[in-house]
């Protein structure tokens, strides 16, 4: 039973209210998609079951963590797709049924998907009208592509698609298919692709810069999908030069400078101590201060490397 207050309406029972179900399980229960203009109040939290925008999304920089292809004539800029940026790509040439364009990502973690998963897309401008979404699952031996969602012969209307995945289990690749969209000349863009996995990654696990990637064990490698340590790099790293008005460029190894270049003279605000290592082609080479005191401001220093300390002075 419905009351009215001035303007106001309100249900005088004290059960929940279900809209498209007969068992609402809250005080407002909707079994379907939900609109709205105005502004949303209240705490909003993600759970195995519910998901607050794509916080958990596994694809993050998928062309590093994964493998990654696409093939059709209309392709995308797959970066574009996996940034977190939401700046679209799109199409020069419309997709068609008969010739589709497909994203594929490989190598994905395999983890069941338990209580939930999602899969989706969001565009800016000339959404996919007809498409589908599948996964490869592995879960007890099934090995196979298990569909998703499928607009194929029905057209979607809005810009954007979520959908929670209807057979759960471990999903170690996803396919989209792309085969009509409704922008000029039939050609189509995307602005990002998800597959929202509560179980298999932290919020925004993989939104590092775009040649780093940090793994489930809590290592983060650069230029590897599979870092070994806590830190590693397929390729070089570069400090800057260690001086007096700029003490950087140091390696310690607890409280004790391990490898560095060298420290300046005093020049008004460090006396050099001594006591360097140097590492590389002729290493330590180089005048120890011009205003040291004493020479032992110079002295006590370790060099490795052909010609090391061969024409070291004190100043």
């Amino acid at each position: 039973t419905w009351a009215v207050n001035g303007s106001n309406i309100y249900n005088v029972n004290s059960g929940n209210v279900g809209i498209g179900t007969t068992n609402p399980n809250d005080k407002l229960t909707l079994a379907g998609d939900f609109s709205m203009t105005g502004s949303l109040r209240g705490n909003i939290l993600s759970t195995n079951r519910n998901v607050f925008g794509l916080e958990r999304n596994i694809l993050f920089n998928s062309l590093v963590r994964y493998t990654v292809s696409q093939s059709g004539s209309s392709p995308l800029i797959l970066n574009s797709l996996f940034d977190g940026l939401y700046s679209p790509t799109y199409s020069s040439v419309a997709p068609s049924i008969a010739n589709p364009q497909i994203i594929l990502v490989e190598n994905l973690p395999k983890l069941h998907t338990q209580a939930g998963a999602w899969v989706g897309w969001t565009s800016r401008y000339w959404p996919p009208t007809k498409f589908k979404i599948e996964g490869y699952d592995e879960y007890a031996g099934y090995n196979n592509w298990r569909t998703l969602a499928d607009y194929s012969s029905t057209a979607y209307s809005r810009s954007d698609f979520m959908s929670q995945i209807p057979i759960g289990g471990e999903y170690t690749k996803l396919r989209y298919t792309i085969y009509e969209a409704g922008g000029t000349g039939g050609n189509f863009g995307l602005s990002e692709i998800f597959f929202i996995h509560p179980e298999a990654t932290r919020p925004y696990a993989g939104l590092l810069p775009s040649s780093m990637y940090e793994g489930l064990n809590g290592n983060v490698g650069i230029g590897t999908t599979n870092p070994a340590q806590q830190l590693e790099i397929t390729q070089n790293f570069r400090m800057p030069s260690t001086s007096g008005a700029t003490p950087y460029g140091i390696i310690y190894k607890g409280t004790t400078p391990f490898i560095h270049d060298f420290n300046y003279g005093n020049n008004g605000t460090v006396t050099t101590v001594g006591n360097n290592t140097f590492v590389g082609l002729g290493a330590g080479n180089l005048t120890m201060g011009s205003t040291a005191t004493s020479a032992v401001h110079g002295s006590y220093n370790t060099a490795v490397g052909y010609g090391a300390l061969t024409s070291n002075t004190t100043g």
